[in-house]
């Protein structure tokens, strides 16, 4: 490829992005209409894949934010129906956003409903696959379409269902963490309450950790968690990967921060 080609390409993005000095009006005749056209589809995606946060903060600063972001963050697929994965992240840095301490929950469930939605099919684990294997090395791998996550600080599975189903928050809500379980059922995506130490066993799951030590990081978190019934409840639920004999389990201390 030419430097010379090279070197346009690169003008040409920057420039539809929106900066105005990289190619000369005259460059390509129509290209504002072309830019304007990428910069909405890019804003109309990301309101498509985080409804809760543009119902909760409105949608003249959800625009606003989704266009700074989109410019930061340009489409890389002309497919944007997973457009804005690193969109909950982005939130946390905006100083307007500061009065908002749940905004970056709310836009994490808005993230795990679209990962659910669009994850490939897998079967699941059952729960009489189980019955008569040693539990002391086993690793269990959560399907795709298996998401959760927990919010520490306030109340997000509330604010995020009121506001994903247009419907009123609880009167009184108290304010405590909240955790959620995420799954495609029948094409649908159907979600959960789930524990602090719930979401903590699935950490540790996700991270190829061996199930006695998932088991205690979950209850490090959570001392009161009954492991039988959280596994019992997660099997039923179909939220594991049928079980491979290659896994190896990675070890971790149960005092090591992980995240989904």
């Amino acid at each position: 490829m030419s430097s010379s080609l090279t070197t346009f390409q690169d003008a040409f993005s920057a420039a539809l992005m929106g900066d105005n000095d990289a190619l000369p009006a005259s460059a390509l005749p129509g290209f504002a209409v072309y830019r304007n056209g990428v910069m909405g589809a890019g804003i109309d995606a990301l309101a498509d894949n985080y409804p809760s946060v543009e119902r909760l903060v409105g949608g003249e600063w959800f625009r606003a934010a989704a266009a700074a972001y989109v410019g930061a963050h340009p489409p890389r697929d002309p497919c944007l129906w997973a457009y804005g994965e690193h969109f909950a992240d982005w939130l946390r840095t905006l100083p307007s956003a500061a009065g908002l301490p749940y905004l970056y929950d709310v836009a994490r469930l808005d993230l795990a409903w679209m990962r659910a939605y669009t994850a490939a099919d897998a079967p699941a684990l059952a729960q009489q696959d189980l019955l008569g294997r040693p539990l002391g090395h086993l690793v269990l791998a959560p399907r795709p379409d298996t998401q959760w996550h927990w919010a520490s600080h306030a109340p997000a599975l509330s604010i995020w269902q009121a506001n994903r189903l247009a419907q009123p928050l609880p009167d009184p809500l108290p304010w405590q963490g909240e955790g959620a379980l995420l799954q495609r059922v029948d094409g649908v995506v159907r979600w959960q309450r789930l524990s602090q130490g719930g979401c903590a066993f699935l950490d540790a799951c996700a991270h190829r950790i061996a199930l006695p030590e998932a088991a205690l990081q979950a209850q490090a978190v959570e001392p009161s968690l009954d492991l039988s019934q959280l596994l019992a409840d997660l099997l039923t639920a179909g939220c594991f990967l049928p079980l491979q004999a290659s896994a190896a389990p990675q070890r971790s201390s149960h005092n090591d921060k992980v995240s989904q």
